[in-house]
């Protein structure tokens, strides 16, 4: 990381809401991000801005801003999805919506399987915060076959965190009310640990005795 970066990544995190609300102000710290950082860093500032404008509630502000990143596809729809949840309990319905569509697209776009799922999770999750309960389960089902197909195709590192991932969603469908799916998810898993971990959590949570397998 070049002292440019370093020194505008501390800017950022000093940075004011009266400096980040006014366009002149963004748009200053924007031709210093691009005048002054290599082109490799500029995604990453840029998505440090997006959540130091999300602290402030600048929420358009920040989903603009995550949309101008050319990379970082699982942090951007996972940013995007985490603004479309305020925005969901602010009633801002339309805006929320629009901002899953963007977080949608990010998403796909992601390289990892278990990335991919991760992304789709969030998305789910918003959805749920919005009451867009057949929506929420439709993500959370595609992040589940995502990350099935992560853990079978993917290097060894990436199949444990696609794991890990469907033990989330294992946790996430029990917490909906729906155990039997939870458990079976949980007992697919491929990776023996996180395939324990999901059981024993699952089961402490419904009860249930089922053998870890």
């Amino acid at each position: 990381m070049s002292v440019n970066t370093s020194a505008l990544r501390e800017s950022l995190r000093l940075s004011s809401r009266s400096e980040l609300a006014s366009a002149n102000g963004l748009a200053a710290i924007l031709r210093r991000i691009d005048a002054e950082c290599p082109s490799d860093d500029r995604d990453e500032l840029r998505f440090l801005l997006a959540e130091r404008l999300e602290d402030f509630d600048l929420l358009p502000e920040s989903s603009d801003m995550l949309e101008s990143m050319s990379g970082w596809a699982a942090d951007k729809a996972s940013g995007l999805a985490r603004i479309a949840e305020k925005q969901f309990r602010q009633g801002q319905v339309a805006s929320a919506e629009a901002c899953l569509g963007k977080a949608l697209k990010a998403a796909e776009s992601c390289e990892t399987s278990w990335q991919q799922a991760e992304s789709f999770l969030a998305i789910s999750r918003a959805y749920w915060t919005g009451g867009r309960l057949d929506e929420e389960y439709e993500m959370m089902t595609r992040a589940a076959h995502v990350a099935r197909e992560g853990e079978k195709k993917d290097g060894p590192q990436d199949s444990i965190d696609a794991s890990s991932v469907l033990k989330e969603i294992a946790q996430l469908l029990c917490s909906r009310g729906r155990r039997k799916e939870a458990i079976a998810t949980a007992k697919r898993i491929k990776n023996p640990i996180q395939r324990r971990l999901a059981v024993k959590r699952v089961r402490r949570h419904t009860g249930n005795r089922a053998e870890s397998g």
